[in-house]
């Protein structure tokens, strides 16, 4: 499945905004960014990430809180955005449903099509593992070694080096 990241969606309205009217209108207001999956997940790190920068990009330096509106797989989250007054205080940053909207879920409030994504950030895949894992693995190249490791991981691609 595709994965957007849906972000920035009422700031469009500083676009109709004359200069120094959009840093009055953000200047000491709160934006709240709905995330659409539970804290402590990819999707809602990525946001505290951008939340956190995102004030110095923004006119009037608003405060962004995130608030994780989790469930239904994303739709919840979704449908809360769609539902918030269109005054540029609430933002979404989350993971497109696509099946969802193809298939037609009742329970999708909101169409994809009524919002305008203005930024996105690309799906980071990233895996930890710490260094003094037996039988020293320290790189990306010395676990390929590991013939456990790449049977597990199902993929004919995977093949221990040197064997």
């Amino acid at each position: 499945m595709m994965r957007m990241m849906l972000a920035f969606f009422a700031l469009v309205t500083l676009a109709a905004v004359p200069g120094n009217a959009e840093a009055q209108y953000y200047k000491g207001k709160t934006i709240t960014m709905i995330v659409n999956y539970p804290a402590g997940g990819p999707s809602d790190l990525e946001a505290r990430i951008v939340a956190q920068h995102l004030p110095a990009h923004v006119p009037g330096k608003p405060t962004i809180v995130v608030k994780n509106v989790g469930g239904a797989g994303g739709l919840i989250g979704s449908n809360q955005l769609g539902e918030a007054e269109p005054n540029g205080d609430t933002i979404g940053f989350f993971t497109l449903s696509i099946p969802n909207q193809i298939l037609g879920n009742p329970a999708m409030h909101t169409p994809y099509s009524d919002f305008v994504m203005i930024a996105g950030v690309e799906c980071p895949l990233v895996v930890y593992m710490r260094k003094d894992t037996p039988p020293g693995i320290k790189t990306t190249r010395s676990i390929r070694r590991l013939s456990s490791i790449c049977s597990a991981s199902n993929t004919t691609r995977c093949q221990p080096i040197g064997g």
